[in-house]
């Protein structure tokens, strides 16, 4: 299914979609999902995985770089990854994970644990696809790291496709 988010810059990438199934079942593959640090930068900024998966943190640079996990359900990570090494951590529950770099403090990641098999990040253009899916209608959660979250309904027609489904998100209006 592709779903189109509008586009507020170059905010729309790294939107993580969601669709939540009853009695879906969750399995974590055996190879671990892979966030690089390369140029002083973590590479993907946003990686999707499923709990109870392994992610692995490479360090591509010729410098040492810090990994330093802040989860909120799972349990913490801090060590040093010196250069051309790695270092690997299981996630076991759905949550939402800022990873930072404590040498290079602008060093900054999102790992995204879901709970459901149903999950994508948004292409440079806004659109998704999540396969597998049967017709019918799904609840659905976007998410982005500064626009925070927002959920809808969506319906999956016969053949796999649904209309383009329009939200708009935004930053949080400060008070004065």
């Amino acid at each position: 299914m592709t779903h189109f988010v509008e586009n507020y810059g170059l905010w729309v990438v790294f939107v993580v979609v969601t669709i939540e199934v009853a009695g879906a079942e969750l399995k974590a593959p055996a190879e671990p999902f892979v966030i690089d640090q390369k140029g002083c930068r973590f590479d993907p900024h946003v990686r999707v995985m499923p709990a109870g998966g392994k992610i692995q943190f490479l360090n591509s640079d010729e410098v040492s770089h810090n990994i330093h996990i802040y989860p909120s359900k799972n349990d913490p990570f801090n060590k040093t990854v010196a250069p051309g090494s790695k270092e690997e951590v299981v996630l076991a529950k759905g949550d939402k994970i800022q990873a930072k770099c404590d040498i290079h403090t602008w060093m900054s990641a999102w790992i995204y644990v879901t709970d459901t098999p149903y999950s994508a990040l948004s292409d440079a253009d806004g659109s998704f696809w999540i396969g597998g899916r049967k017709h019918g209608n799904y609840k659905v959660e976007l998410w982005h790291e500064m626009l925070g979250k927002q959920k809808a309904e969506v319906e999956v027609k016969e053949d796999g496709t649904s209309t383009p489904l329009d939200l708009k998100m935004g930053m949080k209006k400060k008070e004065k």
